[in-house]
Parts: C-alpha cells; sequence; structure tokens
C-alpha cells in the first residue's frame, strides 16, 4: 500500500531532466553500485571497505549521506541550506519547506522530537504522515508521497490565481532538488577522497 502512495509518475519526469552524467550516477546511487568501499572491494580495486571520511567499515551509497565525520556533517547542513533555497526559488508551499527541512534535519540528530511546527495545514500534516510512513531515507531517494503535489496545489489555490503554475510541474522540481542533496554529498566525498593531502593518495603518491 506504501508502494502505491509514491509519486512515480514525477520521479520519471524528473530523471528524465537530468543531465546524463547526472542521470547515470543516479541510477547506481539507487542501485547501490556507486564506487563505494562495498563496491570497489568486491571489485578488487581496494584491498579495503572503508569510508574514506570516518574509515568505518562497509561504506555503502547510504552511508555518503550519514557518514558521522565532521566534514560530512557540515556538507549536510550546507546542503540542506541549499535545498531550502531551492524549494523557495520553486515557491513551495512555506510549510512545506518547513517540514521537510525539519524531517531531514531529525535524519542525522538524536532528536526524538517529531512535533510539527505549529500552523502547519493538515494537507501537509497528512503528506507528513505518510512520508514518514514511506522513509526520509526513500524521500532523499526520490520516493516521495503523492501528498506533497495535494499539499502544494491547495496552497497554490489558497494562496493566489494570479500565477499560473502547476504543483504537477513543481512536483518534478521539488524531486530534482531532493537528488540534489545526496548529489552534494556523493561529490563532497570525492573531492575527500582524491584530494593530494588525503592519507590514501600520499600513500600511493609514496608507494
Amino acid at each position: 500500500h506504501l508502494f502505491t502512495k509514491i509519486n512515480w509518475t514525477a520521479c520519471g519526469k524528473a530523471i528524465y531532466e537530468l543531465p546524463f552524467g547526472k542521470r547515470r550516477w543516479l541510477v547506481k546511487h539507487l542501485t547501490g553500485f556507486c564506487a563505494v568501499g562495498r563496491v570497489m572491494k568486491r571489485r578488487n580495486e581496494w584491498s579495503h571497505d572503508k569510508c574514506p571520511l570516518c574509515l568505518e567499515l562497509n561504506e555503502t551509497v547510504t552511508h555518503v549521506n550519514f557518514c558521522r565525520d565532521i566534514r560530512a556533517r557540515l556538507q549536510w547542513t550546507t546542503s540542506l541550506d541549499k535545498l531550502g533555497v531551492a524549494l523557495v526559488k520553486a515557491r513551495t508551499d512555506p510549510a512545506i519547506v518547513r517540514t521537510v527541512l525539519q524531517r531531514l534535519g531529525n535524519l542525522r540528530s538524536s532528536s526524538s522530537n517529531f512535533t510539527l511546527p505549529a500552523g502547519i495545514p493538515v494537507e501537509v500534516r497528512r503528506a507528513t504522515a505518510e512520508q514518514d510512513a514511506i522513509g526520509w531515507t526513500q524521500f532523499l531517494r526520490g520516493r516521495v508521497t503523492k501528498g506533497w503535489e495535494d499539499a502544494q496545489e491547495k496552497w497554490i489555490v489558497a494562496c493566489s490565481t494570479k500565477w499560473k503554475r502547476s504543483s504537477a510541474r513543481w512536483m518534478t522540481k521539488f524531486i530534482l532538488a531532493i537528488w540534489e542533496v545526496s548529489w552534494e554529498m556523493w561529490q563532497h566525498r570525492n573531492g575527500v577522497l582524491h584530494h593530494p593531502s588525503h592519507p590514501w593518495r600520499q600513500k600511493l603518491t609514496q608507494d
């Protein structure tokens, strides 16, 4: 029943708006075949499967987003800030922006407080509950509930009729902005790994 709540149509439209290189990365990311530690060891290109930042064993694509290293934490904060800006630029219901940023912020915190801020409309609360059931890690993969589009449509109608906007078109931008968070975390991870000052890089140079 959760599968049917995901907006697969919007996902399909969004993926075709990505540049080819980023689309190729996304497919690998979603299927777990990016060149993370686990995959590199399986390919016999690395002798280990460690994360290049925190050195935790068995690095996966999910670990890239949630690595506990301080550098990854800072990048996560920066990426969420950019997500907020992108959603505002796409003329997103402010209640959706607040809710999404709160929930994604909780993914990396030890807080168990999932109480929504005051004044959140019923439609946004309903979409949030559905997304809670689907999962926010799935949200980062673009598997978002159809409820977000319904909530956005209600806000557009209530806000003004002078803007000729489509909630379906907004949904595509919404998913593209979400994928950008994982893309930036991946780029940051690779930037650290391939930097000349990284211990692994220095060891290769010495050898």
